[in-house]
């Protein structure tokens, strides 16, 4: 429960190693992805190898692009922190977060970008609009090399909102 709670909450790499089945995680600034198959990953542990499925190496924009993401989900984004480790504040490298404020979505309070109530309510909608479009595009071509998405694990198993129909996002506060 404290990993889960804790592990979105850093603004700098966090390393969170990801270990079984359908697992992911973060070494420096690279993101893995475990095989999702479970006799696939047993294979591969048996063969010596690494049941890895995927791994990308993340530059300063996809590390920003997460921070944000992954802050939304917890305590939120502490700017300064974010300034220190990018840069920039994140709503000067995100102007949506401004946005998303004036429609009560999100609330900038003790110097941190928060979500409201609402917001909360609606994260996996308001997450992928911080996704780089080189991200978005690879997991459309993921989506689209899956020769069958209702019985694909990777499918049944990823619970990320990147790749997914969206929900729409409420209008301005009135």
């Amino acid at each position: 429960s404290r990993q889960q709670e804790s592990k979105f909450d850093a603004i700098n790499d966090v390393n969170l190693l990801g270990l079984g089945v359908s697992a992911f995680g973060y070494l420096g600034s690279t993101q893995y992805y475990n095989l999702c198959d479970i006799d696939g990953y047993i294979a591969a542990v048996e063969d010596g190898r690494m049941p890895v499925w995927r791994g990308a190496a993340l530059d300063d924009d996809e590390l920003a692009r997460r921070a944000v993401m992954f802050g939304l989900r917890s305590a939120g984004v502490n700017r300064q922190a974010f300034r220190a480790r990018f840069g920039s504040l994140p709503e000067d490298q995100f102007p949506v977060l401004r946005e998303l404020r004036n429609r009560g979505l999100l609330d900038l309070a003790a110097g941190a970008w928060a979500t409201t109530a609402i917001g909360a309510s609606c994260i996996d909608t308001i997450s992928p609009l911080f996704a780089s479009p080189d991200v978005l595009a690879r997991v459309e071509q993921t989506n689209r090399e899956l020769p069958d998405r209702k019985h694909s694990p990777i499918e049944q198993y990823d619970f990320s909102p990147l790749g997914r129909d969206q929900l729409s996002i409420p209008g301005a506060r009135r």
